[in-house]
């Protein structure tokens, strides 16, 4: 119809031909709607005679050529649809970015490689952006030689040192190596069965790790630096609860005992517990004037003092003023003595007699419980040991112990050490002693690479592969890779899908025309 239509306008004559009739009635019919009924002359029809011939072929010769309507707004729309059409042929067709992908190749080669996949699964695009086609088949090369590698040796996560950070390892450093593991499984299985005993031996549960085997070694030096306790509450919170109050009754009971001790050949029992404020106001006020002895307050006071003493009073006011204010200080630690009697009596156990303590050990042995109690609180050792100082005990055996203990630790630390560097392990300083591990868990990853030893040249291939790729911008890439267990090919798969999908993006993020199509 529009090749009839378009002729006819350019006044050319056109001969239609159809096999059926259905067909001429139809073309004849949309030439009709289409306001042409007057240039089309029907040329055969089973209903046609001589007469309607003649006049349908008088009306074609005179009539006039078609008209059309006013078509101003149809061609400027026909315009504008053209020129859109153009500019998103053009658009689709243009290189995206820096590279030589058009938005059609790219989005070809994004469905080629899409295979089904999880859009979670896409590679950050941002790193690629500004590559150019070089640089993508560079950074492709280096993918597919991750992608045989991981083929071949499978991720990083499967291997037995899934976290070292080797680089090289030459072949001469394999026996070396061996022997570094096998010396650390040694020491590790001889530190875990000592402190097992050692614990044992002190009623303790076995060490789990490291800092476990410390506290128990702590411990034995404490059972074996300890006093005698027999008797007292070890358990018990008031020796950090009540600390204040329980060096304020050894204070006062040693004070007690020293000031009874210096003034025992002078005064006499009764002397220390007389009320003489108002003896020492006496001495004080007139004791220093030459005429003292013309006061009558002296004299009584004097005389006082004279009674509770055996012998004469010193000569000189000083020291006779010192007598009175030990008298009147021991009283003030009297009350406090007889006020706190009960926590000693609670802590100390049979231990506690009263004022007649040996105030010297009782004062060291609160000192040594007041220090365990403090590194029972910070856990640098086990509760446990409170029982341990209670029961009676030989220490032969724990003495032979420790020094044994003592002996592994350090070694242990070295050897844990020496493989951690070895293996480049990303371990924080206070972790290289035990790798991070408890010694249960030690004994099994060294056992374990032991027996890997062999395979450790393909984690150093992986991680000099990451490195280049991570230099390439791909470090998302490579944590794919960490456990990455898929066929041969479908790494780069995803390298490739991840790249043109990219470009398909960032061409309808750029392209007003291609968005809006």
């Amino acid at each position: 119809t529009n090749i009839i239509a378009e002729c006819s306008g350019a006044g050319r004559k056109v001969r239609f031909v159809a096999e059926k009739m259905a067909a001429l009635d139809v073309v004849k019919r949309r030439l009709e709607e289409c306001g042409l009924a007057g240039a089309v002359l029907e040329l055969h029809s089973h209903k046609t005679n001589k007469k309607l011939l003649l006049e349908e072929l008088g009306r074609t010769l005179h009539a006039e050529g078609p008209r059309a309507g006013r078509i101003d707004d149809d061609v400027a729309l026909l315009t504008r649809l053209r020129d859109e059409l153009n500019v998103y042929c053009q658009a689709v067709n243009t290189p995206v970015g820096a590279t030589q992908q058009s938005f059609v190749m790219a989005l070809g080669k994004a469905i080629e490689a899409a295979g089904g996949r999880d859009p979670g699964a896409r590679l950050a695009f941002a790193p690629m952006e500004a590559w150019n086609d070089a640089l993508f088949r560079e950074r492709r090369l280096a993918v597919e030689a991750m992608d045989r590698h991981l083929a071949q040796a499978g991720p990083p996560a499967d291997s037995p040192f899934p976290q070292t950070a080797l680089m090289a390892f030459p072949p001469t450093r394999r026996d070396a190596l061996a022997g570094e593991l096998s010396e650390a499984l040694v020491v590790t299985h001889r530190l875990q069965t000592i402190a097992r005993a050692l614990a044992e031996e002190m009623g303790f549960a076995p060490p789990a790790d490291r800092s476990a085997a410390i506290a128990v070694a702590q411990a034995a030096r404490h059972v074996l630096s300890a006093p005698a306790l027999q008797g007292f509450a070890l358990d018990s919170p008031d020796w950090e609860a009540r600390h204040a109050d329980l060096q304020r009754l050894l204070d006062a009971g040693r004070y007690l005992a020293d000031v009874r001790a210096r003034y025992a050949n002078l005064l006499i029992d009764d002397a220390w517990h007389q009320d003489l404020a108002a003896v020492r106001q006496a001495w004080v006020t007139r004791g220093y004037s030459w005429w003292r002895f013309l006061s009558g307050e002296f004299r009584m006071a004097r005389a006082r003092l004279q009674g509770l003493v055996r012998g004469d009073l010193p000569g000189d006011v000083d020291s006779v003023v010192g007598i009175i204010d030990a008298v009147l200080d021991s009283q003030v630690q009297r009350r406090h003595f007889d006020a706190l009697t009960a926590l000693g009596a609670t802590l100390f156990g049979e231990r506690w007699q009263g004022e007649a303590a040996d105030w010297i050990a009782l004062d060291a042995a609160a000192a040594w419980v007041t220090a365990l109690r403090r590194d029972i609180s910070a856990g640098r050792v086990p509760a446990g040991i409170t029982a341990c100082l209670a029961r009676p005990q030989g220490t032969r055996g724990i003495a032979d112990t420790l020094a044994i203990l003592e002996d592994l630790l350090p070694r242990h630390a070295a050897a844990s050490e020496l493989v951690a560097r070895s293996l480049a392990r990303p371990l924080e300083a206070a972790e290289l002693q035990d790798l991070g591990l408890g010694l249960e868990a030690q004994r099994a990853m060294l056992q374990r690479w032991i027996d890997g030893l062999p395979t450790l040249d393909e984690r150093v291939r992986f991680n000099v592969l990451a490195q280049q790729l991570e230099a390439g911008g791909l470090a998302g890439l490579v944590t794919h890779c960490m456990a990455w267990r898929e066929p041969a090919g479908e790494l780069t798969r995803l390298f490739d899908w991840s790249w043109y999908t990219g470009l398909v993006e960032k061409g309808y993020a750029e392209s007003p025309a291609i968005a809006n199509f």
